[in-house]
């Protein structure tokens, strides 16, 4: 191989290997938004999670977070919660997949692990995490805030084009039969991504 050639390459995989960081600037002060075109047995996440003592303020264009949120999700402990997170890009007028999506097969058990996205951005600022980390989402389970800005960044290894998404999250009572229990949470995050 060449020397111009190989360094063309190692410039192409260094690019490949390098992250990109993105920001998703919420438009909603309130965080989540209905999901739309959902089946009967999906329902918001208002009807899983009471949020009258959780605060938010818009702050420029992020969002200030206080208070705390109670779940009154009915469950048995000897599930699992099942996440799967989906990333759309709207392009020209209507909704896409993008290259962003995860599933995650026990959501309870990565919770509060230091090198997940959701630590970064939301479960580090749980006060009271050591005494509620066994027990996820169950019904009664108060989760406390202390003050933070939610920061939506991540950090990708693909490039996706800037502009307007939705991220849409389901989760799911998963039963030690590995069935689904209904009914399912659903919220999306609509916003605007950027590179930064």
């Amino acid at each position: 191989m060449e020397k111009g050639a190989f360094f063309k390459v190692l410039i192409l995989w260094l690019d490949f290997a390098s992250a990109y960081n993105y920001r998703l600037t919420l438009e909603n002060e309130e965080i989540f938004t209905t999901c739309s075109h959902q089946p009967s047995n999906v329902l918001a996440v208002s009807n899983f999670f009471d949020f009258s003592e959780l605060h938010t303020k818009e702050i420029g264009d992020k969002i200030e977070i206080s208070g705390n949120v109670t779940s009154i999700w009915n469950y048995e402990p000897t599930d699992r919660i099942q996440v799967s997170i989906t990333g759309l890009h709207y392009e020209r007028g209507e909704w896409i997949n993008s290259l962003l999506s995860m599933n995650v097969h026990d959501c309870c058990s990565l919770l509060y692990d230091k090198n997940q996205h959701w630590y970064k951005i939301w479960t580090q600022y749980i006060t009271n995490a050591e005494d509620v980390k066994d027990k996820c989402f169950l019904n009664g389970t108060k989760l406390i805030h202390k003050t933070f800005i939610l920061d939506m960044n991540i950090n990708i290894k693909v490039l996706i084009p800037e502009g307007r998404y939705k991220v849409v999250v389901i989760m799911k009572a998963i039963d030690k039969r590995q069935k689904a229990r209904n009914p399912i949470v659903c919220m999306e995050f609509l916003g605007d991504v950027k590179r930064s």
